[in-house]
């Protein structure tokens, strides 16, 4: 069990190998998370709430995503405020991510890519990002369920682009039980 409180960064996160259990304790983060690594199904990553009642929120702010502290520094990392490149077996419960915006109007609270498989994201809230969830590409799968979506999007009139609630690429997607509402475009 990998523990991380407000007084951690990335690194515990990002360093959690098949197997672990990483618990988020409640209190706001804004940092940038790249997961990348191959768990095996019998042996997820995990990472989830301590307490789902009063859960840990990855908010922005006024802040971009790209400007945000985060081991990636390739152009695209501010594309999510967590990303999944060639990731596989991850679990994800009981996270809120709120505000990931980039100055090119593209970031999502999480983008999976890279042929990402098995992730399954449960109890999340996506709130008022440019996407919720975006990504997927060929091979990509993902499952989302219990999870709301909420006034994502941005209007922005200098960017041609729709932005989504959700915004998948390709890949296979299967979304149960979820609330998805009111998106600010597309």
């Amino acid at each position: 069990v990998i523990n991380v409180t407000t007084n951690d960064n990335y690194t515990k996160i990002e360093a959690a190998n098949p197997g672990d259990e990483v618990v988020i304790a409640p209190g706001r983060y804004s940092f940038r998370v790249y997961l990348t690594k191959q768990a095996g199904v019998t042996n997820p990553i995990v990472i989830r709430a301590l307490d789902p009642a009063n859960p840990p929120v990855w908010d922005f702010g006024s802040t971009l995503v790209e400007n945000a502290p985060g081991s990636y520094t390739a152009g695209d990392r501010g594309r999510g405020g967590w990303q999944f490149s060639g990731a596989k077996n991850y679990r994800i419960s009981g996270i809120v991510f709120r505000n990931c915006r980039t100055a090119s109007f593209n970031s999502s609270g999480i983008r999976y890519y890279n042929t990402t498989t098995n992730l399954y994201l449960k109890d999340c809230v996506f709130h008022q990002n440019d996407n919720g969830l975006t990504g997927g590409t060929q091979n990509s799968q993902a499952v989302v369920e219990f999870c709301e979506f909420n006034a994502n999007g941005n209007t922005n009139a200098s960017f041609s682009s729709p932005t989504h609630n959700l915004y998948v690429y390709g890949g296979d997607l299967t979304v149960r039980y979820c609330y998805v509402h009111d998106p600010v475009q597309g």
